[in-house]
């Protein structure tokens, strides 16, 4: 599901990846910079409670996992409380070498 012309702060565009309509979103996106051949990418899980108990968020995580370029691990929680949230983007943005040799992986 492409969220249309969205994008996060550093304008890469985002789509929803996938959601089980009930606990959890998985929303991706990915740019790539041809002068320097870097690819970037932002992801989230988002949960319509502050908390997904440990099967969902593990299944969440493993679909993100599936995601090429995608990984879990870059992942970082929220503060959920009221008195920490801010009506702002925040992005973590992880470059990746398109160009690895495949004997490195």
């Amino acid at each position: 599901m492409d969220i249309g012309l969205l994008s996060d702060p550093v304008g890469i565009p985002i789509s929803v990846i996938t959601t089980d309509y009930t606990n959890y979103a998985i929303i991706y996106g990915c740019k790539s910079n041809l002068d320097t051949d870097i690819k970037y990418i932002s992801a989230w899980i988002l949960s319509r409670t502050t908390t997904l108990d440990p099967e969902t968020l593990n299944k969440a995580r493993l679909e993100l996992n599936s995601i090429p370029y995608a990984s879990a691990v870059y992942l970082e929680p929220v503060d959920q409380r009221e008195s920490k949230c801010n009506a702002h983007w925040t992005a973590h943005i992880q470059a990746v070498n398109v160009h690895e040799d495949s004997a490195d992986q």
